[in-house]
């Protein structure tokens, strides 16, 4: 063999030998079991070396643990003490809902893990550091009590699975910390930030696939939705945290509200301090029966969660509602007076000519009392004086399509059957006298006459969206409710943003409505 070929392999043989040894060691590591590389791993780290390499095997080593545990018995199953691969003993911090650092395993029906992060446009809903995240899934371990707030997919909750091991590697401890209360953890003589992806537990509850055949079930059939509406907790309740509850709008979902969650969860000051409610309920109903609706959970929930009236966090409740939900939103801080009875009848209550469940519906409906928990709202897109898309020729149409609940249809009977005396005029003019949640959003109906009547017992805030235009601020739209509709004099602050009707789902309302609840929190009055 000629001497150059001769160095040429060699020196191929000596690059290629190396490499070939590294990979073979990579391979043999890859193959121990989990919990002895995520102890090679923590050794490493605690010693200062925090590449990102080694970090990254850290995490993936404890989130195989955490499979291989739930693959033995689910986390509610587990026991105190696991013996693991070589001898080696793993405990399970039982954890806590009253000290909020760590979750009790026994929460929990299954822990997921996803090897790639999440995407989304939040900034802060992914937090680099140590550990895994978990999507913590709570579907069956609740009270019947609490069982009317959890939804049909459960209750998803943000987790950070981390492995501490003790100055014996042979012991160590499983934590499932909460990210929200815990930020970071102790390695050695350091510490580390904890690894949080807020996004994991909120993308599966929040989905927009799941909520689409609901919501359209929820405008045109409403009856068929009746069983899945309510006021749905995001967790398990907490009495010292403020609830911030969600309303959407017409032809809406809760998935909207995806950023909104993902903001306030994420935020380091704002995120141990609030829990996120949300509240669905078929958009096809008229205003006046949603916002009774609501009315009626939330009361639900304070003799559920509260009933002695003692929790600081639930006195101070904050309710964000976009478009429609903002007017069902309104109406949870108003007292009623006669304004809206008035809106429907000329006739006073006890003058009524009806049977005892329409006119106890009527009455629970049309004569109420505000929500003095409520301590602020947020109106995004609300149109308090009507839009004139709910005239429009597609609106009409779209009203006929709305097949009512058979409670409506009898209270619609009844109504007709009336002396025409008995009636507001004006109600006279809408089909079905307005029965409907569309016709209830038109300019001309008289729920908005006693809407605006009636001052509010909260403060408020307002988000507008604004398509952009050269004429005045008050003749502009965000394409279905004009500035001139959703404008308020008395909103403690305005915001307007460049977009149209859905403004709720861009980061910027999501940005905006994590400061009003900063705000909010900030408040003490």
């Amino acid at each position: 063999m000629p001497p150059l070929r001769r160095f040429s392999l060699g020196l191929l043989v000596g690059v290629l030998l190396p490499s070939c040894s590294h990979l073979a060691a990579q391979r043999q590591a890859r193959q121990r079991p989990a919990i002895e590389r995520a102890a090679a791993a923590w050794q490493s780290i605690a010693s200062g070396i925090r590449t990102s390499q080694v970090v990254a095997d850290y995490d993936l080593a404890v989130a195989q643990v955490v499979e291989e545990l739930s693959s033995q018995r689910t986390p509610d199953h587990w026991p105190a003490t696991f013996t693991l691969a070589q001898g080696r003993t793993l405990k399970v911090d039982p954890g806590s809902l009253r000290n909020h650092q760590a979750w009790p395993p026994t929460l929990f029906d299954a822990l997921h893990h996803r090897r790639n992060a999440s995407s989304s446009p939040v900034t802060q809903a992914l937090r680099p550091g140590l550990g895994a995240p978990l999507d913590g899934v709570r579907e069956h371990h609740v009270s019947d009590a609490d069982a009317r707030f959890v939804y049909s997919k459960g209750q998803h909750l943000p987790v950070t699975a981390l492995i501490e091991f003790g100055p014996s590697p042979a012991v160590a401890t499983l934590h499932l910390y909460d990210p929200r209360e815990v930020r970071a953890v102790r390695v050695g003589r350091q510490r580390m930030a904890l690894a949080a992806d807020f996004a994991l537990p909120v993308e599966p509850v929040l989905e927009r696939r799941f909520f689409l055949v609901s919501m359209l079930t929820g405008l045109f059939r409403p009856e068929r939705f009746q069983i899945n509406q309510g006021l749905y907790l995001q967790e398990p309740y907490r009495p010292d945290k403020v609830p911030v509850v969600f309303v959407h709008g017409l032809m809406s979902d809760p998935h909207i509200w995806e950023n909104e969650v993902l903001s306030l969860m994420s935020d380091p000051e704002i995120g141990p301090r609030v829990q996120c409610w949300w509240f669905t309920y078929p958009t096809g109903l008229p205003v006046a029966m949603s916002a009774l609706r609501l009315r009626t959970s939330m009361a639900a929930a304070r003799r559920t969660f509260d009933p002695r009236g003692r929790d600081p966090g639930l006195k101070r409740t904050l309710m964000v509602g976009h478009s429609m939900g903002g007017l069902l939103t309104r109406m949870q801080v108003q007292d009623s007076g006669e304004d809206y009875w008035h809106a429907w009848f000329r006739a006073e209550p006890e003058d009524l000519p009806l049977d005892g469940e329409t006119s106890h519906l009527l009455h629970d409906a049309l004569i109420f009392k505000a929500d003095r928990s409520i301590k602020n709202v947020v109106f995004i897109a609300t149109p308090h004086r009507g839009s004139n898309l709910a005239s429009s020729w597609l609106a009409v149409l779209g009203s006929k399509l709305i097949q009512a609940p058979s409670q409506i249809v009898q209270l619609a009977t009844s109504v007709a059957t009336l002396d025409v005396e008995l009636l507001n005029p004006e109600r006279r003019s809408f089909a079905s006298f307005g029965l409907n949640s569309i016709g209830s959003l038109s300019p001309g109906h008289p729920l908005f006459t006693a809407l605006n009547a009636r001052p509010m017992t909260a403060p408020c805030h307002s988000i507008i969206g604004n398509l952009g235009s050269s004429r005045p601020l008050w003749h502009t739209t965000d394409g279905a409710v004009p500035y001139a509709s959703s404008h308020l004099d008395q909103a403690r602050s305005e915001t307007i943003l460049p977009c149209w009707h859905g403004c709720v789902e861009h980061l910027e309302c999501a940005q905006e409505v994590t400061r009003l609840v900063r705000e909010h929190l900030h408040d003490r009055n």
